[in-house]
């Protein structure tokens, strides 16, 4: 089963509650495995000798000072999206 965002949630699935007085929100464990099977073939990318900042200088420079080559092949970078979905072989947001 894997979560292609057309799936029923089932009752259970969605756990509410207050932790410290902070809203928070839980899964069912046939959800998390669901999520831990789409993301079997995620990549980590490292960058060796170098720090890899968080900030919004860092967001720009990734997006905007490509392309980017590993080994010889172009690393497609692009922000997230809700609507990003790994198996989609291209791009789905282009920055010019």
């Amino acid at each position: 089963e894997t979560f292609d965002g057309d799936s029923d949630f089932e009752d259970g699935d969605i756990l509410r509650s207050t932790v410290y007085g902070i809203p928070a929100i839980g899964f069912s464990d046939r959800i998390k495995k669901i999520l831990v099977k789409d993301m079997e073939t995620t990549v980590v990318v490292k960058l060796l000798g170098r720090n890899i900042g968080y900030g919004t200088d860092d967001y720009e420079m990734v997006l905007t000072q490509g392309p980017w080559v590993v080994f010889g092949h172009y690393l497609t970078v692009q922000p997230w999206t809700v609507d990003f979905n790994p198996l989609r072989p291209f791009p789905s947001v282009v920055l010019a």
